[in-house]
């Protein structure tokens, strides 16, 4: 990577994140017991997976380091401004087909960014 690429700037346009989804009646048809089994596992996934994705970014930008590539952590406050205005209308394009679920899934997302 470090042959063609000498800089990199993190800007968190994309994270390798994993989805797991269910059939909503096959859930709804599940004993109260089984419910409460499949959510907890759910949150258990939720955060385990959370953890890797920190664990996978931080080993990429040490091999990235080791390669010789400059990572920059802190872009210039005007092209994140312009990231954020650009992605103002994608999101409320996904916001209007998620429904009200959506500000608490950007809400939990910006959360963990801190």
């Amino acid at each position: 990577m470090a042959e063609f690429l000498h800089q990199f700037t993190e800007i968190t346009y994309s994270l390798p994140l994993s989805v797991a989804s269910l059939n909503q009646s096959a859930y709804d048809g599940l004993t109260p017991e089984l419910k409460a089994a499949v959510d907890a596992a759910g949150r258990q996934t939720e955060t385990e997976l959370w953890t890797a994705l920190s664990i996978r970014l931080q080993a990429n930008y040490k091999r990235m380091a080791e390669d010789g590539v400059t990572i920059d952590s802190s872009p210039a406050p005007d092209v994140v401004a312009a990231l954020r205005s650009g992605s103002v209308s994608a999101q409320r394009a996904w916001c209007s087909r998620a429904g009200a679920v959506c500000n608490q899934i950007l809400d939990a997302f910006n959360a963990g960014k801190k």
